[in-house]
């Protein structure tokens, strides 16, 4: 049976169809069927009219999965306050503090007594018991031999920050690209008219880019510009930062390449990054971007949120760019802890990372990289998890017995918590170490200097038991 993948949104509802505390009861009919007031506090929903008038005042949250216009990453939920029905079915559900918008008509929405985030503690906690048989899939891309990591865009700190890069001033505005050259993200980038200003790699580890020394190397993106000389890249490193190739400006997305450069080691003020430039008032759209040139690579990062190491590294057969992906599998690899771990403020930095001890063969070639976390970090209605065929019934058992503790204790009462302190906490803490989604490789935090050779890494066994790729 092949695995089944659940959103947030449809997870939470299923959950609650289980114990039926969802109204409409069919999946269908969970909709608003009209424009609400312009104070966002009333709402109509007509297949909601089999219920008796003040069924659910104060008893039930009127929940919006995607917001009250429809298009939200984020669920909005409020209490019912009033609730009439008409001779004709139509129902008005009134809430006690508005929603923050008017709600739209055709809009996704139920009604229930579970808030959404009880149902998502739940769901998250569950899927820690159950792992691996739930769990959140994890892909990352890369060239192989680029030195720019997250070159892809799979991974942001936040909606406005990929992961491991930075902007050199507050008036560069960067944004997810959704309509990208490749993959599920590009990136915008805005600069104010105060100036030309640039989206730089955040030297996540100097020394592993100090292996570059006196080797030549070129950094490429995939550009799209409706200006010339509008956008480029461009390459700093210990001697300073080099001129700028720059995009045509024809609209269309544009391979941008830097002259060839003879790196120079990193120095505390002069790290090794690569540029992503924008003129004053500018607007460029950004697709992949990577570097060619330098020593065979033996060392690949992973972004500290894909937690794990992958468990499948392929390689295209063909050179990139290119939107043909035939795979084939890579043997040999090794997981290792990465140092530098932390930067100078002690902030994680780099998580695990993948060797090759013979070194990738010349590149350019597009690598993916494919792995599970625990799915213990869904917040989004669009977060996904996997599910291995036929267990989706137990996670949902498993996270009602997560819910019911948790409304238990929704009236507070001195009474409740002491029934909650006497249980046997220390059998909780036994039960929950057994389980796999606890057996993670625990990330180490010591201080290294930043500045310093790159280190060796450690072998696999203090990464993850399922490192080796095979």
């Amino acid at each position: 049976m092949p695995d089944t993948t659940l959103t947030l949104a449809t997870a939470r509802a299923e959950l609650l169809e289980i114990v039926d505390d969802i109204q409409p009861r069919v999946a269908a009919d969970r909709v608003t069927s009209a424009t609400g007031n312009s104070g966002g506090t009333i709402a109509q929903i007509n297949k909601l009219g089999n219920n008796p008038d003040g069924s659910f005042v104060n008893v039930k949250w009127l929940i919006l999965p995607s917001g009250p216009g429809g298009s939200s990453t984020s669920a909005e939920a409020r209490k019912v306050s009033a609730f009439k029905a008409d001779v004709s079915g139509n129902t008005l559900v009134t809430v006690e503090a508005a929603f923050t918008a008017q709600v739209s008509s055709g809009v996704t929405a139920y009604v229930s007594s579970v808030h959404p985030e009880q149902a998502a503690d739940a769901l998250n906690a569950a899927t820690e018991e159950l792992y691996p048989d739930v769990y959140t899939p994890r892909r990352y891309h890369h060239v192989s031999g680029s030195r720019a990591f997250n070159g892809f865009w799979d991974y942001w700190s936040s909606p406005t920050v990929p992961e491991w890069w930075a902007v050199d001033a507050s008036t560069l505005t960067v944004a997810q690209l959704t309509e990208s050259y490749f993959g599920a993200y590009g990136v915008t980038l805005t600069a104010s008219s105060a100036g030309a200003r640039y989206l730089k790699s955040a030297p996540i580890a100097p020394a592993l880019l100090n292996e570059l020394d006196g080797s030549s190397l070129t950094f490429h993106a995939m550009l799209r510009a409706t200006a010339a000389s509008k956008g480029g890249v461009s390459i700093a490193d210990g001697a300073g930062t080099g001129s700028i190739a720059y995009h045509g400006g024809d609209s269309t997305w544009t391979e941008v390449v830097t002259t060839a450069r003879t790196m120079v080691p990193s120095r505390p003020g002069s790290p090794v990054e690569f540029h992503i430039d924008v003129a004053a008032s500018a607007t460029v759209h950004v697709g992949p971007v990577w570097t060619e040139g330098g020593i065979s690579q033996r060392r690949i990062p992973i972004p500290v949120s894909f937690s794990r190491t992958p468990t499948r590294v392929r390689e295209a057969s063909s050179e990139w760019p290119s939107f043909v992906e035939s795979y084939g599998d890579l043997v040999g690899w090794q997981s290792e802890s990465m140092y530098p771990q932390t930067d100078t403020a002690g902030v994680l930095e780099v998580g695990h990372g993948i060797f090759f001890p013979s070194g990738l063969t010349a590149g350019p070639r597009l690598m993916q990289m494919d792995g599970m976390d625990v799915g213990a970090t869904l917040s989004l209605e669009a977060d996904v998890m996997e599910v291995v065929g036929g267990r989706k019934r137990m996670l949902y058992y498993k996270a009602l017995a997560y819910l019911k503790r948790q409304l238990k204790q929704q009236v507070a009462t001195m009474q409740g918590t002491q029934r909650l302190l006497e249980s046997d906490w220390d059998r909780e803490f036994t039960i929950l170490m057994a389980n796999p989604g606890h057996h993670q490789a625990r990330l180490p935090v010591q201080l290294t200097p930043r500045f310093v050779l790159a280190g060796r890494g450690r072998t696999s066994e203090a990464a993850d038991a399922t490192s080796f790729g095979s």
